[in-house]
C-alpha cells in the first residue's frame, strides 16, 4: 500500500507492506526500509496508543507513538517518543476525497485509497450528495476513513457492500457530478 504522508510541511510517499508474520510491515521512503513491529496498545475517540519496534535493518529499537483524533484541517497530532509533531495522511486521515472527473456532467469515480474493509455504505444509486459528503466509510490499518466526495451531485452506481474487503484503487462509487436542481 502506498500512502503520502506529509509532515511539516514535506510531502514523501510512504509505502507499507504487510509480511507473512502477524503484525509485521515492511515500511520504506526515501529509499530506505524498515522492517517493523506494530502493536494497537489503546485506541478511543481521544487517540491511538502504539508500540511500533524497528526491527531491521539495524538493532531493534522501540518507539511509543501517540496518534491524535483528526483535526478540523485534517491533520493530527503525532508524538514519537515524547517529539510531537502535525500530519496529514492522503490529504487528511479520516476524510478522503473522491479523485477524477472533470467539468459538468462527468462522473466522479471514487476508489479506494488502501487495502481495508468497508465498514458503512451511507448511500444508494439515486441518492443525491452535497459537496465533502461521507459515502463510504472503510478500515484500513485499524483505523476508520470516511471517504467524501468533491462536489455535489447524484450517486449512480455503488459496487460495494458493508463487509466486503477492498484492494487499494479499487472502485467504490460513482457519482455523476451534474449540477443539481431543485
Amino acid at each position: 500500500m502506498r500512502i503520502e504522508v506529509e509532515v511539516n510541511g514535506k510531502v514523501r510517499e510512504v509505502t507499507l507492506e504487510k509480511t507473512s508474520r502477524p503484525a509485521r510491515f515492511l515500511v520504506s521512503w526515501d529509499d530506505r526500509a524498515f522492517e517493523v513491529d506494530a502493536q494497537v496498545i489503546e485506541q478511543s475517540q481521544h487517540g491511538t496508543r502504539l508500540s511500533l519496534v524497528q526491527l531491521a535493518p539495524a538493532e531493534p529499537v522501540s518507539r511509543k507513538i501517540y496518534c491524535g483524533p483528526v483535526d478540523s484541517d485534517g491533520s493530527m497530532s503525532i508524538s514519537v517518543d515524547g517529539t510531537s509533531f502535525q500530519a496529514t495522511i492522503n490529504g487528511s486521515r479520516n476524510r478522503i476525497n473522491a479523485v477524477g472527473g472533470g467539468g459538468e456532467g462527468d462522473g466522479t469515480r471514487l476508489t479506494a485509497p488502501m487495502p481495508g474493509k468497508v465498514v458503512r455504505v451511507l448511500v444508494e444509486p439515486g441518492n443525491k450528495v452535497e459537496a465533502r459528503q461521507p459515502v463510504v466509510v472503510v478500515e484500513a490499518m485499524k483505523m476508520e476513513n470516511e471517504l467524501t466526495v468533491e462536489k455535489a451531485g447524484t450517486i449512480e452506481e455503488v459496487r460495494i457492500s458493508e463487509g466486503e474487503s477492498v484492494e487499494s484503487g479499487q472502485l467504490l462509487v460513482v457519482v455523476n457530478q451534474m449540477e443539481l436542481k431543485e
